[in-house]
């Protein structure tokens, strides 16, 4: 095997908990057969095991927008994707802690923000991308789903958002985000989600009309309004980041 492809398959779980055969097939430019042999011998050194809750997803192949036509690589999977995690003697090797693993109900979730990461670096649209676990560490007042930078240097915080939440929950998002506005951390709230939910949530943001930030009771100015976009998950994963950005 190709040290340097181990590594990198290694380095990738590690940095993400979890990913699928069809996932890391993208992340090393093959197709998915290609991936699962390249991952067979890490699992027979007992480095890599199947994700303990399930073994085998069909997310990629229901979110019917997820074709994008700049990757070659893609194709809809014939059968489930394997879905596979480090095993603890791995990250024991590797020196690093342990990635937290997704529960069952955020799988969805967590894989298409990855499915995002993977094209956004593969296709330029950002220059760099944490995630979940990286903006954790800074103790901001709120934990973007991830947050990347843009190639002219804005730094957006991601929340990809498959269902709505209660209207109280975006109220707190707001204020917290503003803060981390005021304290210079990030420049821009991008919302990814499914097309039928983009008119719904940027209603639920309009109707916050007061804000408390730094023990005071303010209104919302439109300048911080602007700085919060909903984009469509489906522009982004097929068009890149940037081009839903130009079309919020």
């Amino acid at each position: 095997m190709n040290a340097s492809t181990d590594q990198q398959i290694l380095m990738f779980l590690a940095h993400n908990g979890v990913s699928s055969s069809q996932l890391l097939s993208q992340w090393l430019h093959c197709t998915p057969l290609q991936a699962e042999a390249l991952l067979q011998p890490l699992l027979e050194m007992k480095l890599i095991r199947l994700y303990p809750h399930l073994p085998h997803w069909s997310g990629l192949a229901r979110f019917s927008f997820y074709k994008p036509d700049q990757n070659a690589n893609f194709t809809a999977p014939e059968a489930p994707d394997r879905l596979w995690c480090l095993t603890t003697t791995a990250h024991r090797r590797l020196d690093i802690p342990a990635a937290k693993i997704p529960a069952l109900r955020a799988l969805d979730h967590h894989l298409l923000l990855q499915a995002l990461q993977i094209q956004s670096l593969q296709q330029g649209w950002v220059q760099q991308w944490w995630n979940e676990r990286h903006t954790r560490i800074q103790h901001w007042a709120k934990v973007p789903d991830a947050l990347c930078l843009a190639p002219l240097g804005q730094r957006l915080a991601l929340e990809l958002e498959l269902s709505l939440k209660a209207p109280w929950r975006y109220q707190e998002a707001l204020e917290h985000y503003a803060l981390l506005f005021h304290e210079q951390h990030i420049d821009y709230v991008i919302y990814l989600v499914p097309d039928h939910l983009a008119t719904r949530l940027r209603r639920q943001l309009l109707h916050i009309d007061l804000m408390y930030l730094l023990g005071q009771m303010l209104a919302v100015p439109e300048q911080l309004r602007s700085r919060f976009r909903v984009l469509s998950l489906h522009t982004a994963l097929s068009q890149g980041l940037h081009a839903a950005f130009l079309q919020s």
